[in-house]
């Protein structure tokens, strides 16, 4: 699934970003973060974003998959990102904007966004 977000810049304006979910991002994910991806999901939803600990993993979780998903949709090689690369990457947007988009992206990873297309007739 390909979905299209509007993350907020460092400087305050915005930068639409495309993001790519499919079954390589949690191998994908391991490989450049050495975590397990489902297991960070399943400790959000299961916490509920009620505890530090949750929100702590919230604030790791969610912009290291919008990079990995980010990567994918504009077709970097994969195999060659770093956590330098994601650093780089992730300094660019405000620090609240991850959080304030946690649903939105998850639900991309998830492919139960909603779409801005309409059908065809």
């Amino acid at each position: 699934m390909f979905a299209e977000i509007k993350l907020k810049l460092a400087e305050g304006n915005e930068r639409t970003v495309g993001l790519k979910a499919h079954a390589g991002i949690p191998i994908r994910y391991r490989n450049i973060f050495h975590k397990d991806l489902m297991r960070d999901i399943t400790k959000y939803i299961a916490d509920g974003a009620e505890t530090d600990d949750a929100l702590g993993g919230i604030l790791d979780m969610v912009p290291q998959l919008a990079f990995v998903m980010a990567m994918s949709a504009e077709g970097r090689d994969m195999s060659a990102l770093t956590v330098e690369d994601f650093i780089t990457w992730v300094e660019q947007f405000s620090s609240d904007t991850f959080t304030e988009k946690s649903g939105e992206i998850i639900s991309i990873y998830f492919g139960s966004a909603e779409s801005d297309s309409k059908p065809k007739n």
